[in-house]
């Protein structure tokens, strides 16, 4: 009974330490943090770069950056809390990691170059106070595909926009009374556009290099169109304004300044939903909707379909199952070999829906992820019609490792390590790309998964130009904990995968068909990780020894019953 209760006890204290090590997981670390303004302050943890306080945050002249610069590559997601009240001049140049920016209420103004070269910036809200977007603020973020802007705005600085070639679909609000010129230049992808803007004139230069816009409808203020406003801008062959004839004829003869054969300015608007357009040379369909639930960007031509999603709330998942279909319907209508690639952006608040991957299970369909900096690569065709998948959720933790043990020693030596967990569970392969930074692009990283009290080698990967590690996961859960080892002695690198993009250089050792997937943090097939499994059979370990010591404990007391019996009946007959 007493080593009964002692393994109890171990079975307890063993539960209550897997407990608090999850806890510790889900705290979040502060990595740095400081002021930014007089009354305006900033914190970097896990990735989020949180600003808050009161009042103005400073601005940074020309060569002066925020103060949080030198870890720009860690930033994934920039939250601007209600009380500040502007983005200083250059505060976010070139943080080439970060994917997300919430701004609130109370910003009303964002300062020249502010968000400049940000390429991997993809969600972008406002906020609904804010009045002025400043020069080149947005300038070259490469991977906006959608943005509202609020009915507040007034003023939209110079080049705002420009180069921003994923931006598919606008809409200027009638609130915006100053408009410099070339603000949406070489926006290569945009396709349609609704200005409703109160200004008289089209700037100058405003959609130069636009060659995908297709359908623009101007406001009746809008009476005529800069200098080159529409230059090669081939694809343009719907313009239409609720203006007077004069006007709309003077602003036809405009427009065939820049786009030969353009027809005309007309009255019918264009919807702000979708557009389908099947005349460009070599393309077969454009498409893009922009909602309050999804924005969907698709594209198929002779040889390839990409359709770009960012979904804004969980019924969005509808309309983009229900577009993939109709992509994979066209491709095997054309016979393409090449998969239909489904690029889709989420935040915390969403998680791929599970519907998404049972309807395209089996099927010749790619999910690439990306959540907060992290891309996952899920090739549909090896997932089973059969099985019954969770919603996709892929937060995750990520943290420079300071101090080591001695079983992190033993594998790591004195090279730089990342601990990696993940906060759902999925039991497919997929590749999932790990922003480690750029300080650390075209090194090798290697993974280690725990192992009881020591680490296992999983495999090793180059890491890309970008500072991106793809490994090669054959699934993932809550209690597997991951180490990522950078640039390690004694480790084969000949061995290491190399992605694509550097193939060139340095050869390849990757297999899309998904065989270099490893076991690790793998489902079993009852559905349940092993992990799970383990804590399962030691809780029913535990079970059947308290079951057993309960059944000991009433033998024990029949037993003492039956002799506490006989004693009384041989008392009694010897009297």
């Amino acid at each position: 009974m007493i080593n009964m209760k002692l393994n109890l006890r171990h079975l307890y204290l063993t539960a209550t330490s897997l407990l608090l090590g999850l806890l510790l997981i889900c705290i979040p670390v502060s990595a740095e943090s400081g002021s930014c303004g007089d009354s305006v302050s900033w914190d970097l943890s896990n990735g989020t770069l949180t600003i808050s306080g009161s009042g103005e945050m400073s601005g940074f002249k020309d060569n002066e950056f925020g103060p949080w610069y030198e870890n720009r590559h860690l930033i994934t997601e920039v939250v601007v809390e209600n009380g500040v009240t502007s983005i200083g001049s250059n505060a976010f140049f070139d943080c080439n990691n970060l994917v997300k920016v919430t701004l609130a209420d109370s910003v009303t103004s964002i300062g020249s170059y502010a968000f400049m070269e940000c390429d991997s910036l993809r969600s972008v809200s406002l906020g609904n106070g804010l009045t002025s977007i400043g020069s080149y603020a947005f300038k070259f973020c490469y991977s906006i595909q959608s943005i509202k802007f609020p009915d507040s705005l007034q003023f939209l600085g110079l080049e705002a926009f420009q180069g921003c070639k994923s931006l598919a679909s606008l809409v200027i609000p009638a609130s915006v009374t100053t408009m410099q010129e070339s603000v949406f230049s070489y926006c290569t992808d945009l396709m349609q556009v609704i200005v409703n803007a109160s200004i008289s004139e089209l700037p100058m230069w405003t959609f130069y290099g636009c060659d995908s816009l297709v359908n623009v409808t101007l406001s009746e203020t809008v009476v005529s169109v800069g200098q080159s406003a529409f230059h090669n801008c081939e694809s343009l062959n719907s313009v239409s304004s609720p203006a007077s004839s004069d006007i709309t004829q003077n602003l036809t003869n405009q427009i065939q300044e820049d786009v030969a054969g353009f027809i005309g300015v007309n009255g019918d608007p264009v919807s702000d939903s979708s557009f389908t357009n099947s005349n460009e040379s070599g393309t077969i369909q454009k498409e893009v909707i922009d909602n309050e639930e999804v924005f969907v960007k698709g594209s198929i031509n002779e040889t390839d379909t990409q359709i770009d999603v960012e979904v804004k709330d969980k019924n969005g998942w509808e309309t983009v199952i229900d577009k993939t279909n109709q992509y994979v319907d066209v491709q095997g209508t054309l016979k393409q070999e090449s998969a239909v690639e489904v690029n889709i952006n989420i935040d915390k608040n969403i998680k791929v829906d599970k519907e998404m991957l049972k309807e395209f299970a089996g099927k010749n369909v790619v999910l690439n992820v990306e959540y907060r900096g992290l891309q996952a690569r899920i090739q549909c065709s090896n997932l089973n019609e059969d099985e019954r998948y969770t919603d996709l959720n892929l937060d995750y933790a990520l943290d420079k490792i300071k101090t080591y043990d001695d079983s992190m020693k033993a594998v790591l030596g004195e090279s730089e390590a990342f601990s990696l967990t993940f906060k759902g569970i999925a039991d497919y392969p997929m590749t999932i790309k790990i922003p480690l930074g750029l300080d650390y692009a075209y090194g090798y990283a290697t993974l280690f998964e725990k192992d009881g009290k020591e680490w296992k080698l999983i495999h090793s990967v180059r890491i890309d130009s970008k500072g991106n590690a793809a490994l090669y996961l054959n699934g993932f859960d809550p209690l597997t904990k991951y180490m990522i080892g950078l640039n390690l002695d004694g480790v084969n690198i000949t061995n290491a995968y190399i992605p694509s993009e550097l193939a060139g250089d340095y050869g390849i050792l990757t297999d899309e068909n998904g065989n270099m997937y490893e076991v690790t943090g793998i489902q079993s097939k009852w559905g349940i990780t092993l992990n799970q499994f383990s804590l399962i059979v030691f809780g029913a370990l535990g079970g059947v020894i308290v079951l057993v010591g309960l059944v000991m404990f009433i033998i024990f007391k029949m037993q003492q019953n039956k002799e506490k019996i006989r004693r009384e009946v041989m008392n009694e007959s010897k009297k």
